[in-house]
């Protein structure tokens, strides 16, 4: 774990950190950054960091791809709908 990452006041969690928490590689979640389901990620001196905040989304699209056999992309696609 890299410690407790405050920036602009919201709690952020590095993408290590996150893909431990939800069983997932690094890779993976940089794929979902790159199809633009992640926004709010900042550089940090531990790596790429996400909002906290998104860790809900970040499980939301994990069963959708687990669950529903979805893609990224036709997440990305679903969600640009809803």
């Amino acid at each position: 774990m890299s410690g407790k990452i405050v920036i602009r006041g919201e709690q952020f969690i590095t993408f290590v950190d996150a893909a431990a928490c939800f069983g997932v590689s690094v890779h993976w979640i940089e794929e979902v950054h790159d199809q633009g389901l992640l926004t709010d990620i900042e550089q940090t001196q531990f790596g790429l960091a996400l909002a906290a905040s998104l860790l809900d989304r970040l499980a939301a699209i994990r069963r959708l791809q687990l669950q529903q056999e979805l893609s990224l992309a036709e997440i990305a696609n679903w969600l640009d709908w809803i």
